[in-house]
This record gives structure tokens, sequence and C-alpha cells, in this order.
């Protein structure tokens, strides 16, 4: 399985070195590790159909802008919507393993964090369209289908590529596909109804994924042995 390790201005924090002679060796921090745990979680696993209303709201208080930018970033990453300057919110958020990352992650632990519960459905349907543009999200999911449909269409008509064409073909995939979706967390609940491309873009990912993957692990296999 490949997931990607999204890269911020604080990208060297994911990985420590170790040095032998005038050889380095890099490899994933426990935060990196957990980084790319929860970026391959959130990639690869379907979002719960249910959803209790329960959302998660965070504060950003005054600070340096470039610390306030480097903020945004990482909570756009996990997937929050910004409300408005300095608020963020995010569907039925995990408050306590955020808290939990939070307390070792610098900046993030200057945050206020609110557990709110909108009983009002058209207050929970205006915080979404705050947080999220979702007119900008289907146009890009329709490009996606659009694209990676001739993708499908041309292993429909030649076969599978060889192992290296199915490991470009796997990388570019779900390089392209985790740029939308790790940008769309909102539960099935609070998209339109009518239609939505994400979850085409979905479909069609899961299908071409599943006919490159077997000739794409003898590639990995290969070229790691």
């Amino acid at each position: 399985m490949i997931s990607y390790l999204p890269i911020h201005s604080n990208y060297i924090e994911r990985l420590a070195s170790k040095r032998t002679g005038k050889l380095s060796e890099y490899h994933l921090s426990a935060n990196g590790r957990e980084r790319f745990a929860d970026a391959t979680k959130r990639i690869y696993s379907e979002m719960d159909s249910e959803w209790s209303g329960r959302w998660t709201v965070i504060v950003i208080p005054p600070m340096r802008a470039a610390d306030r930018n480097e903020l945004r970033d990482e909570l756009t990453w996990r997937g929050f919507g910004e409300l408005a300057t300095g608020v963020f919110a995010h569907p039925e958020v995990d408050v306590r393993a955020l808290r939990r990352q939070l307390r070792s992650s610098g900046l993030l632990a200057k945050v206020i964090i609110f557990d709110a519960n909108l009983d009002d459905e058209q207050a929970s349907q205006k915080l979404a369209a705050l947080g999220w543009d979702l007119e900008k999200l289907s146009t890009r999911y329709q490009r996606f289908v659009k694209r990676f449909e001739r993708v499908r269409q041309s292993l429909g008509r030649h076969g599978h590529p060889d192992p290296s064409g199915s490991f470009i073909v796997r990388t570019l995939l779900i390089h392209e596909y985790r740029r939308l979706h790790l940008r769309d967390l909102l539960p099935p609940s609070r998209l339109p109804r009518d239609n939505w491309p994400g979850t085409q873009a979905a479909a069609l990912c899961r299908d071409i994924y599943s006919e490159v993957f077997a000739a794409s692990e003898i590639h990995l296999s290969e070229v790691a042995s």
C-alpha cells in the first residue's frame, strides 16, 4: 500500500536520521509514523455513513502571522474547514486523540478547542457551506473522473500494464485522489445529495487501484530486493 506524507514547512519533524561513517540513513520519526498512518487511514478508508451531528471547533488565538499561517495549513491538512479568520471546524473528530496530539506538536498546543453539538439542521448546513467550497471541490472531482476514466478504459482495451507501468498508474492515481479526498472529510449527510462526483471518484479510484495493485507489488518487490 502506498500513501503520501504531506510536506509542510516543518516537514523535517517527520524524519529522523542516523549517520554511519559518511552515510546518512533517514526514516520516519514517531511523529512522522503517526501522520503517515493517519493519512493512510483517511485515504483508503470509507467514511462512516452515520454522523452524530457533533462538531469540533478550533479557535486560533492572536499570534505571529507566520505561526498562524502554519497552523492554518496544519488544520486544513487535518480536514478542518475555515469558518472565519482563525476559526476552524471539523465533523466528528476524535477530540481526545486530537488533544493528545496537540500537546506534543508545538503551535497546535496553543489553540482553543470546543466540542459543539448543533441541534439546528440549518445551522449545520450553513457551517458546512462556510468551511468548505463544495462547488470547487465538485469541479475538481469531475476533472479527476474525466482524466482517470480514460485510464480505466485503456486498461479494459489493452489489458494490464507491466509491473513498472502498473506502479506508475497506482502512484499517480493515489497522488491525485488524495489531494481531493484529504480536503473532503464531510459526512455524507452534509454533502449534496444529487450525484455528488466524489462518490463516483471514490468508486473509480477503487476500481483502477484493484486492477493494478498486484502487478505494482511485483515492481515494488523487484526494486526493493
